[in-house]
């Protein structure tokens, strides 16, 4: 491989863009190298289809952000995978939850039932999104009742086909299965309590 393009910056405050193809060659141990605080996102077209490629080692170090819309086939091989939280307080509602940001979400003593809205869900066919919902109750127990899907209201098909009710001072766990099949949603959902 050859060096065909650079990416450069400073402290999060510059940007360069590349166009074209850039390739960055293994030339040494762990490189590419982020910085700590870096920002890198990756994206392309190959084949007419936009995805993401990185070949060799690639490390990112201290808190840098590594963003990019990649797909992974064959064998993955991760160590420790540590996964962003969504907590908020005090809330019921309807409950703006953005999926390009994460997928677990925390929700300490929902004060009425929570309409879960997921936001930014991708729509490529035959694929399913698994996001989390955790209610940690208070004496009056709420639920995950209404699931949207950028504000248009799906089916909840709970396990058993029975709607789970909430359990007081207890943490329930509501699990989602977002089925996208033939340009339409299948919402597949279940409750498990703890505590």
């Amino acid at each position: 491989m050859a060096l065909v393009g650079t990416i450069s910056g400073s402290s999060g405050t510059s940007n360069t863009a590349v166009t074209g193809t850039l390739v960055i060659a293994n030339t040494a141990v762990n490189f590419p190298r982020i910085a700590s605080d870096a920002v890198l996102f990756v994206s392309g077209v190959i084949g007419g289809v936009s995805k993401s490629v990185i070949g060799g080692d690639l490390v990112v170090s201290g808190n840098s952000i590594l963003q990019l819309d990649a797909e992974a086939r064959g064998n993955l091989d991760v160590g420790l995978v540590s996964e962003r939280l969504f907590n908020t307080s005090s809330a019921g509602g309807i409950m703006a939850f953005n999926l390009a940001e994460q997928t677990i979400f925390y929700v300490n003593n929902p004060t009425s039932n929570v309409t879960a809205n997921f936001t930014n869900a991708p729509t490529t066919n035959l694929r399913a999104i698994t996001p989390t919902v955790i209610l940690s109750q208070s004496a009056t127990p709420r639920i995950v009742n209404v699931v949207q899907i950028d504000t248009a209201a799906q089916t909840i098909n709970w396990a058993n086909g029975t709607t789970p009710t909430g359990t007081a001072n207890k943490q329930d766990v509501f699990g989602f299965s977002l089925i996208r099949s033939g340009s339409t949603w299948k919402v597949l959902g279940q409750m498990s309590t703890y505590g």
